[in-house]
């Protein structure tokens, strides 16, 4: 199978499980992010920008660090002012599954990206 193919699977795969999850944590009143403020968040993503960025100039030619960088770039764009992105916007997003698949040995941007990640899909 394909790179592209055996990531829709496993894309497919994640967000669902992603939904089951979320269904459960919100029954019991659980947010998983330890991020408490957008101020927070918005910290958080500049410094992901901006080491996804030192990352993309390394292996310009990296497709999960490309898609990564222009996921975060366009979270940085829907959320100034401290705007929620929308449920639409939100889908688009895959940038910790790409992670937890592509970024092993950067332990700290992975953290960063799921803590960016499970921000945005709670954010209320």
């Amino acid at each position: 199978m394909k790179w592209l193919e055996c990531f829709a699977t496993e894309f497919t795969e994640g967000v669902e499980n992603s939904f089951k999850n979320k269904r459960y944590l919100e029954s019991r009143n659980i947010m998983p992010s330890s991020l408490t403020s957008f101020a927070e968040f918005d910290a958080l993503l500049a410094s992901a920008i901006d080491q996804i960025n030192k990352l993309a100039a390394e292996m310009p030619d990296d497709q999960p660090i490309a898609s990564i960088r222009n996921q975060l770039n366009a979270v940085h764009g829907w959320t100034r002012n401290g705007r929620k992105p929308e449920q639409d916007e939100k889908d688009t997003l895959n940038f910790g599954l790409i992670a937890s698949r592509y970024l092993e040995g950067y332990d700290d941007l992975s953290r960063d990206l799921f803590e960016l990640a499970s921000y945005i899909i709670y954010w209320e």
